[in-house]
């Protein structure tokens, strides 16, 4: 029989495969270490806080049909009547369901239904009715769980936030025993139970809020409880539990057995808020405690941490590399952005790879990373984009007016140098944290942010891991609303201002920005690594965010130097070395080799080589189409030698000078400008306006007796006043396009 279509919790469970059953496990929170995993799973549908774990380990999808067919009655719902009533198309509706019985939270029969809505009286009819049934799936709900089920979904779709409600409320409807039994865990505390019931409650309440550490008097509760509690406190009282996952890194099964330490003794509940599960302490609760104590404590708790994290994202210099990758590729591709300003695609398809960043994303689900890499190498004058000089001729990228400065600089400058840049641009991205969630995100600016934590940063130990929170809490303290000056809390920058419920949004906001920015910029910068609790967390279906971070020596050098040329507003300036780096490898395969990050030495031969990998060390390859690019820029042969002489560590090989001296032999180069012609009536006339200081000036060539040339840069109408008054009486030809109706002029090379 397929377990789908039993109609009893248990005796479906009973049908579950070894797999099935660690399937289920993992949605009722569950290790699967239990001996009778069918009598736990069976517990676990009566628990509530284990059915708001089901819930929440559902996609969107899933937890909307879900809802949908507890809500109708017992009888169950055509398969096809739930679909209309999910509101999802079909193809996301089958995946849903089909995943819902799996997870044997519903099941599925064929009945026998009849496709008439009327009743019918006669016998006649009655016969006509039975013999008009059909076959249709109906999908059902286990009548075992079918209630706990709905009312925790009801959590999510019907606006009666659980975690707004005072500890009196939230207990009006428990148990006396269970009461009782919360109350026997507390140890040196009197409770007074000569009360009547409703009584009896405001005791436990008030007593509650008299005690200043409730935690002295719970021996027994266990010190993962006592942690999270502490933190939850200092957090104003209420996080997402995947922000506790985040903190803690304890699996499901432990927090679900944490979750039921703090209910019971009346600490902390969970619910879900807005569609997301969270944990919370009562509102009249967690007031009757010190904000700033708690505050305090979450700053000071935990900042330092011992043990490596789990799993690293290490600091890397990725932008500074990605740069060398796209300059090298201004050399080795036309690189000539289409109508809509995008990279052409088959130039994107073999830059793309090399690059290290992550991708950037539009609406469209295109990867914009470099386009946004190039805005900023615009921005720092590495490239630029000069107009076409005709209609008929691509605009294209090319080397910028600052390249040969950026290429003297070493790993650390260029990083002062993007820093000084990324504080104050508007076109470089930070990514956001996993959790985030605007809250007037327009009066939210990055880039002060981003001054923000470099500020923060500055303070810490390089290769001490500290976890992130108790950055945050040490920017929320000093630093909360810095980020939004016209708001109206930076206005008021008072401690009323700093409510549970600000800190809240604070917390999905600006923290998951600052979030952002250690695990992207910083760190592609290789001014921070990041860390998670969890051994997979890169492997996760759904990405959570790194819990600790460490600031990198590497990180500490850029920042104290940064530090330095602010104090001193100067320029980062290049050190010159006493004499050149030796770090390249010329192998007689063409291969090159920079077995250190040497940026002076890779930015020398960038112009003539092609780049396979550039990193700590960068592999490039020597090719003739490469050199004849160089060439085409204006590069020599004399030079691309003396660069590869200069920087390698051993004499070239003999087949390598001799290849490259057989390549540049084929080389043609064609020069086309476009300049005014000047025909004259007579030698003697050309002569004299040659030298003519005012016309000289110009940079007048006489090309043949009677002929001369002039750039078309100049203004005409200038130029024609000039020769006037020289004499010369001045006819214009049609159609001449001077630098008021075309743009500059361009070189092109053509090789062989």
């Amino acid at each position: 029989m397929n377990k789908y279509y039993v109609n009893s919790f248990d005796k479906a469970l009973l049908q579950c495969s070894a797999e099935e059953l660690a399937l289920l496990s993992r949605l009722w929170g569950l290790d699967g270490t239990a001996s009778d995993i069918v009598r736990e799973l069976y517990a676990r549908m009566q628990d509530p806080i284990a059915v708001r774990f089901v819930w929440e380990a559902l996609s969107k999808d899933e937890q909307q049909v879900l809802y949908q067919a507890l809500s109708v009655a017992q009888g169950g719902i055509r398969r096809t009547d739930l679909l209309i009533k999910s509101h999802l198309d079909p193809g996301r509706y089958e995946l849903a369901i089909d995943n819902l019985l799996r997870y044997l939270l519903l099941y599925e029969q064929v009945e026998n239904v009849s496709g008439k809505k009327s009743n019918p009286t006669s016998s006649a009819a009655k016969k006509l009715a039975k013999n008009a049934l059909e076959k249709v799936k109906v999908i059902h709900a286990f009548p075992d769980t079918m209630k706990l089920l709905y009312g925790i979904g009801q959590e999510i779709f019907i606006s009666d936030d659980r975690a707004t409600r005072t500890l009196q409320q939230l207990l009006a409807q428990a148990p006396d025993m269970w009461l009782y039994q919360g109350i026997r865990r507390f140890q040196g505390v009197s409770w007074d139970t000569d009360y009547s019931r409703a009584d009896f409650k405001e005791k436990i309440i008030r007593t509650l809020q008299k005690l200043s550490d409730p935690l002295a008097h719970l021996p027994t509760l266990s010190e993962d409880a006592r942690l999270l509690y502490r933190w939850l406190r200092g957090q104003g009282g209420r996080v997402s539990m995947q922000d506790v996952r985040i903190h803690t890194g304890l699996s499901d099964h432990r927090l679900w057995a944490i979750l039921h330490e703090l209910e019971h003794v009346f600490l902390a509940f969970d619910t879900f808020s807005k569609q997301e599960r969270v944990l919370f302490i009562p509102r009249d609760y967690a007031s009757s405690a010190d904000p700033a104590a708690g505050q305090s404590a979450a700053t000071d708790e935990q900042s330092e941490v011992d043990t490596a994290p789990k799993t690293v994202l290490a600091a890397e210099p990725i932008v500074l590399y990605d740069i060398a990758v796209v300059t090298n590729a201004l050399y080795q591709y036309a690189m000539e952005p289409t109508q809509a300003g995008h990279i052409p695609k088959r130039i994107f398809n073999k830059i793309r790879p090399i690059l290290h960043g992550d991708s950037i994303y539009d609406y469209q689900d295109n990867d914009l990373y470099l386009e946004v890499l190039l805005a900023a190498m615009r921005d720092l004058r590495i490239v630029q984009l000069p107009e076409s000089p005709s209609e008929d001729v691509k605009a294209r990228y090319e080397p910028g007016s600052h390249l040969d400065a950026w290429a003297l600089l070493d790993l650390a400058e260029q990083a002062v140098q993007w820093l000084q840049f990324w504080v104050s641009s508007g076109s470089w991205h930070d990514d956001r944290g996993m959790n985030y969630r605007p809250w007037d995100h327009y009066l939210l600016q990055s880039r002060l942010a981003r001054e923000v934590i470099l500020r923060h940063l500055s303070k810490c130990t390089a290769g001490q891991w500290y976890t992130i929170n108790s950055l945050l809490a040490e920017i929320w303290q000093e630093d909360a609303f810095t980020a939004r000056p016209s708001s109206s809390y930076a206005r008021q920058q008072t401690h009323v201002n700093k409510t549970p419920a600000i800190r809240e949004k604070w917390n999905q906001c600006d923290a998951e920005l600052y979030i952002g920015i250690l695990n992207s910029t910083l760190r592609e910068m290789g001014i921070t690594s990041v860390g998670f609790s969890q051994e997979n967390a890169l492997e996760l279906e759904r990405p959570v965010n790194p819990h600790v971070f460490q600031l990198t020596e590497f990180g500490k050098s850029v920042l104290a130097t940064r530090e330095e040329v602010l104090l001193e507003k100067k320029q980062v300036q290049p050190e010159t070395p006493a004499a050149p780096a030796r770090v390249l490898i010329v192998q007689p395969n063409f291969e090159l080799l920079i077995l250190q990050p040497d940026l002076p030495t890779l930015y020398s031969i960038l112009p003539f080589v092609q780049v396979k990998h550039i990193g700590v060390v960068s592999r490039l390859t020597l090719t003739k189409d490469a050199v004849l690019r160089a060439l085409a820029a204006g590069k020599r042969v004399e030079q691309i030698r003396g660069a590869l002489e200069e920087h390698s560590q051993k004499e070239l090989p003999q087949n390598v000078l001799y290849t490259l001296n057989d390549w540049v032999k084929n080389y043609k180069e064609a020069r086309i400008s476009q300049v005014l012609l000047f025909e004259v009536s007579s030698e003697a006339i050309a002569q004299e306006l040659c030298n003519t200081p005012q016309i000289k000036e110009l940079g007048l060539r006489q090309i043949a007796p009677c002929t001369l040339v002039l750039s078309s840069d100049v203004n005409l109408q200038q130029l024609k006043r000039t020769l006037e008054k020289q004499g010369v009486t001045v006819h214009l030809s049609r159609n001449i396009i001077t630098r008021s109706t075309r743009y500059s002029a361009a070189t092109y090379s053509i090789y062989q």
